[in-house]
């Protein structure tokens, strides 16, 4: 059974803040874990200055497994936010800022990881010389201040990211009705109330895909809400099985009209026609030809057309004689 574009995007959101809440674990065990480690990180007065480093390193030791299992999670967290995004964009929803902000995120993740790196490779180089009170090797200068510089570089993007990412996620709870998501998306960038961000946003998200699982129209800034589904007589039995649109399709610019349908049983499509203001336009390909039982995502190929912003009613015959009208926002 093929599941529609929309309830995929908001699936990969919600593992996004799945995995925003197991990160979450991680750093609060870590400020649990870190005051326990002051007595094995602790330098005596008097000391030699080979400790310093040796403290570093037993720092280090402790520590840096949680870091790179926090830095992967981060990172396959994004990868699924940035789909999501795409997925819910691809399914006719204004939601290319957070797409661009998951992007941009993403980036910029990367370079602070690669800054971080460098500084603490030129760390364990400079910590002898600094403990010991002696000038640091210039060879290891410049990589320090090259990595300083890619920090700063990404942390910038990261804020731009964030920021673009809280407005997509904010937009989504809009879409859908859903004061969780909103307010967890704000919460994203306050410190200390953060933590309890993924939390609403795996809530709340898990109430947009109910939405949109059973049908929830979801309302846009952009357009006007489109006309009520007309109603037609019950078919006969002898007419082939029940087939109706899920959702509210999309038809962009170069003509290709998207929409999700729910099919009872197998069925194959014959045509498609576009009812513009112009006259129909008959489609010329659509894909897929065949439908299987459960949800099918329709692509329909009707050539370069220019038309009005608006609603249009896109008529599907199928081999058996049934007729379905279906409605696709451009």
């Amino acid at each position: 059974m093929a599941i529609p574009l929309e309830v995929q995007g908001l699936r990969k959101l919600r593992t996004y803040s799945l995995i925003g809440i197991i990160s979450t674990i991680i750093s609060l065990f870590l400020d649990v874990l870190f005051p326990f480690t002051t007595p094995f990180t602790a330098v005596p007065p008097g000391s030699p200055p080979g400790t310093i480093v040796r403290v570093f390193e037993r720092l280090m030791n402790v520590i840096l497994p949680f870091l790179i299992v926090g830095a992967i999670l981060s990172i396959i967290s994004l990868l699924f936010l940035r789909s999501g995004f795409k997925e819910l964009v691809r399914a006719g929803r204004d939601l290319k800022t957070g797409l661009t902000g998951a992007s941009i995120y993403l980036v910029a993740f990367v370079l602070l990881m690669i800054g971080v790196a460098v500084l603490f490779t030129s760390l364990v180089q400079v910590l002898p010389s600094i403990s010991s009170n002696a000038p640091p090797p210039s060879p290891y200068l410049a990589p320090l201040v090259g990595g300083v510089l890619i920090v700063i570089i990404g942390a910038i993007a990261a804020l731009v990211g964030v920021i673009m990412v809280i407005i997509g996620l904010y937009k989504v709870g809009s879409i859908y009705q859903d004061g969780l998501i909103k307010v967890g998306a704000i919460l994203i960038i306050i410190p200390y109330l953060n933590i309890v961000a993924p939390f609403l946003l795996f809530f709340g998200l898990g109430n947009a895909i109910r939405k949109a699982e059973t049908g929830f129209s979801p309302q846009t800034q952009n357009y006007p809400p489109p006309p009520p589904h007309p109603q037609y007589p019950p078919a006969p039995p002898q007419q082939g099985p029940a087939v109706y649109q899920v959702g509210v399709g999309t038809l962009d610019d170069s003509g290709v009209a998207r929409l999700t349908l729910y099919s009872a049983s197998p069925l194959t499509l014959s045509s498609a026609v576009l009812q513009t203001p112009t006259g129909p336009r008959q489609a010329i390909s659509f894909s897929p030809r065949d439908l299987s039982p459960g949800y099918n995502n329709l692509e329909v190929q009707l050539g370069f057309i220019s038309l009005p912003k608006g609603t249009y009613n896109l008529d599907l015959t199928f081999a058996n004689g049934v007729l379905v009208r279906t409605f696709v926002t451009h």
